[in-house]
């Protein structure tokens, strides 16, 4: 006979840490047996934006972020009950191309790039509204030229960011 008793709960983590190591040894057997490489983290329309993007923001004492998720940045507080949860769950999958940040990683501006075809997500916008950060949808291609002036200009807009050239 056994000097130890088992209770529902210990049974439990018995079974789950029986089970976990078998799991776990075959993970690490496939990926022992995988190739694994890093791969660009943009491709190369958005890198293009990026390179001017962090030049742009260079010269106003800010730093880029590319492809940021969207509850990383911004916190539900308050809501309806239930509603709050929808929209984090929402946001949990949303994200920003490119996220322009001051000194202290604070959020100054989000940028996305849109496709010609697709409209802008209008959940994504009213999420960034209240909360009171500019979201910017960029044409990109082309339009490089009017999107960086755009940013330019907001930038300028907004109150705190320096808008003369730190690059002089």
């Amino acid at each position: 006979m056994s000097d130890v008793t088992t209770t529902p709960l210990s049974r439990f983590f018995g079974r789950l840490s029986r089970r976990f190591p078998s799991e776990r040894i075959t993970e690490l057997h496939a990926l022992n047996a995988a190739t694994v490489d890093t791969a660009p983290l943009l491709e190369a329309n958005r890198q293009f934006v990026f390179l001017h993007l962090r030049d742009l923001a260079g010269r106003h004492g800010l730093h880029v972020a590319p492809a940021v998720s969207v509850d990383s940045i911004l916190t539900i507080r308050a809501g309806l009950s239930g509603g709050s949860d929808a929209t984090e769950r929402a946001m949990q999958h949303m994200r920003v191309d490119f996220l322009l940040m001051d000194g202290a990683a604070r959020p100054v501006l989000a940028i996305d790039c849109v496709c010609p075809n697709v409209s802008p997500d209008n959940l994504k916008s009213r999420i960034f509204e209240k909360a009171r950060l500019p979201l910017l949808d960029l044409a990109g291609g082309d339009a490089l030229e009017a999107d960086m002036t755009l940013i330019e200009t907001t930038l300028l807009a907004l109150p705190g960011v320096c808008g003369a050239s730190r690059a002089n």
